[in-house]
């Protein structure tokens, strides 16, 4: 196609784009439906592992050892949790499937292994761990081959990890400066920031949300919301009568999940991310905590990158497609996603469907390079970035 025709196509595609402008556009979502929250109780006795939904239903013990079975999390694609146990008479890290099957012991230490997590990709598993004499921070394969490496390094505790969405950042608790404080730092352990840096507060357990951009964690007996750089700190449970802590992120970023003792005895709540909503889900004299919330996975889509109708070509229809987003219209295709919503690609990295060059908004440009594809010119994304047309998978 030539330049000219390219430049009248899109004044034209705009035109009508704009005359037809008016509806809202729908809100973004995180990817990610939200699935069950797994948690720890001594319900019956021993302390055990089990799942429960937001339907009402009862809890579903999946764990059932004479040992003490606790501080479980999910792996992201929904088929695995990874949780510590006493069952082979100290501390270890185990994983198994999402209904208790197939239990796996993959750390084998004389010292104490426990908070475990999994990165993004599912590949990883961050742990705490006091081999050395003080309490780390240390990343393993998630099948434990291979080594299991120390990446804090401190004198004093660091624990409580807990990777990014996208991998490039493992948020955690440490009292390095006197304190408890969240940090972050390099999947290797360089790079350490002070995010919190409050000295009135002991802050501890952070918790990503779903895109990245926020941090959950407590604080004296509350629970806070930050920027992910640190700023802008609010108490969102702003509790006089108990101490909240432990706090997870649903996989669609609308709520948090969290542990508190306000009934008198500990309990898994959720609310809304603004704090909106507070409700005891497991009610249960026992204690039960340490809660993390689940995703339903949909099955994936292959498609081309570029490809926003996922029609199997990158076209004009495409180009439409991303105008319409930008004035505001309905761009709802079916099964694929919608023009502007994140998702994961096969490779774990996150983006926003529709954002032809990674730049992290849908506009104009995008319209413009989907064009240029289709009239066979070239276009040299970012690294990192997928080629306009190159065969990705998404979910």
């Amino acid at each position: 196609m030539p330049i000219r025709l390219i430049f009248v196509t899109i004044a034209i595609i705009l035109s009508i784009g704009l005359f037809l402008a008016g509806a809202e556009s729908g809100q973004t979502a995180f990817p990610g439906v939200n699935g069950q929250i797994v948690f720890q109780s001594d319900r019956e006795g021993d302390r055990d592992i089990y799942v429960v939904s937001l339907d009402g239903a009862p809890p579903t013990k999946i764990t059932n050892d004479s040992a003490s079975d606790h501080d479980p999390a999910w792996s992201r694609d929904g088929t695995k949790i990874v949780f510590q146990s006493e069952r082979h008479g100290n501390s270890e890290i185990y994983i198994m499937d999402a209904d208790g099957g197939a239990v796996v012991r993959l750390t084998d230490n004389d010292s104490e292994d426990w908070d475990p997590a999994f990165s993004p990709d599912g590949t990883t598993i961050v742990f705490t761990a006091d081999r050395d004499g003080n309490d780390e921070v240390y990343v393993m394969n998630a099948n434990g081959k291979g080594p299991q490496t120390n990446i804090s390094n401190s004198p004093l505790f660091d624990g409580a990890a807990a990777f990014s969405p996208d991998g490039s950042k493992i948020a955690f608790t440490t009292s390095r400066d006197g304190k408890s404080e969240v940090y972050v730092m390099n999947p290797d352990g360089g790079n350490p920031v002070n995010l919190t840096n409050r000295p009135a507060t002991d802050d501890e357990n952070p918790s990503w949300s779903p895109d990245g951009s926020k941090i959950a964690y407590s604080a004296n007996g509350d629970i806070y919301v930050m920027n992910a750089n640190g700023s802008d700190p609010e108490n969102v449970t702003d509790n006089d009568s108990g101490s909240d802590n432990s706090p997870t992120w649903s996989p669609d970023g609308s709520m948090i999940a969290f542990t508190s003792d306000r009934s008198g005895n500990i309990d898994v709540f959720v609310m809304s991310a603004g704090g909106g909503g507070q409700t005891n889900i497991t009610n249960d004299p026992a204690s039960d905590g340490v809660p993390d919330w689940g995703r339903v996975t949909p099955t994936p889509v292959n498609t081309l990158w570029g490809d926003n109708d996922c029609s199997g070509s990158v076209g004009a229809a495409d180009t439409l497609l991303g105008l319409r987003h930008d004035a505001g219209l309905s761009t709802e295709t079916g099964d694929c996603p919608e023009i502007g919503e994140l998702i994961y690609l096969q490779d774990a990295s996150l983006r926003r469907w529709g954002d032809a060059d990674c730049d992290g908004a849908v506009a104009l440009p995008d319209s413009l390079k989907l064009l240029r594809y289709h009239g066979g010119l070239g276009v040299a994304p970012p690294a990192g970035c997928p080629l306009i047309g190159a065969a990705v998978t998404i979910e």
